[in-house]
């Protein structure tokens, strides 16, 4: 559930809720200006402005899990922390922002491991060497440029740091590029999209995966106004890692009725690091149902 409000001419409020059953609790909650030139300011507990993925609610999704790399880079949940945010409109002849965001920190990449991930080790050997003053730091620039009056291209690089739960620092690069195509005469009924992302990791003074990387790479294809179809291909371990090379395929049917609902339709094909592990067959059927209205998403 979302909810959003201007508060007055200067500041809008914005809360997302989430939860199953068994517990209900904010998702993102903060505050945002909105007279300030060029500059946008945020606080409160929001998403870290990492690549394109990371920014998206559970339900926007392109695919019904996140990508293989994402999910064992930075954690099941993602970085999404308490923390304040500084966006910034370069005076550029094309579309340019630079975000940088202070946070928490809380995040599995910092702890030193991910204990909800089995694709990461757990050292319960190492104490956590982390202060209550150690933050997490984020970096982030985008370009967007018009290549035609269909086709726009957007790229963009990441940055993230912190101390680490080994008492090092934990670094993590990404980079992404998006190229979406829209034809004016039939942008409802027809488009493409193509994303790659790529993430590395070092993390000062860990016992093992110390340096690890991962992408994806995803398209979509709509052919009518209700229907798309997507395929994407992931692999955690580039440039090879402690843990081995791990590949996954997904591909996805989707039918949309409406804005506020969905249903799509995966199929995922896992071929675990460990050679001696049989392929991992996954099927997912998903309905999606927003009540209310939803503010846009981002491009």
């Amino acid at each position: 559930m979302r909810a959003s409000a201007i508060v007055d001419p200067f500041i809008r409020a914005d809360v997302s809720l989430t939860g199953n059953s068994e517990s209900v609790g904010f998702e993102e909650a903060y505050i945002t200006t909105l007279d300030l030139p060029r500059v946008t300011l945020r606080a409160g507990r929001m998403r870290a402005a990492v690549g394109r993925h990371n920014l998206l609610h559970t339900h926007a999704f392109p695919f019904i899990t996140a990508p293989l790399p994402w999910r064992a880079l930075m954690g099941p949940e993602g970085l999404t922390d308490t923390g304040v945010s500084a966006e910034v409109l370069l005076p550029m002849p094309f579309f340019t922002e630079v975000t940088g965001q202070v946070f928490q920190g809380d995040w599995a990449p910092l702890e030193g491991s991910i204990p909800d991930d089995p694709l990461t080790p757990v050292n319960e050997a190492v104490p956590d060497k982390r202060r209550d003053r150690d933050l997490g730091y984020v970096g982030h620039v985008k370009t967007l440029v018009d290549m035609s009056a269909a086709t726009t291209v957007e790229v963009g690089g990441s940055y993230v740091g912190g101390r680490n739960g080994f008492g090092g620092l934990t670094t993590l690069v990404a980079g992404d590029l998006t190229l979406k195509w829209r034809p004016l005469s039939a942008e409802r009924y027809t488009g493409f999209d193509w994303t790659t992302e790529y993430a590395w990791v070092n993390h000062e003074g860990a016992p093992s995966d110390r340096k690890r990387g991962g992408g994806y790479t995803g398209v979509r294809y709509q052919f009518g106004q209700q229907w798309w179809v997507q395929a994407r291909g992931a692999v955690l371990g580039l440039p090879e890692s402690d843990s081995g090379r791990t590949v996954r395929g997904e591909a996805l049917g989707a039918f949309v009725p409406s804005e506020f609902s969905a249903f799509r339709l995966q199929y995922a094909l896992e071929k675990p690091a460990n050679s001696s592990q049989k392929p991992i067959h996954e099927v997912f059927l998903q309905a999606i149902f927003s009540v209310g209205p939803h503010p846009a998403h981002a491009y």
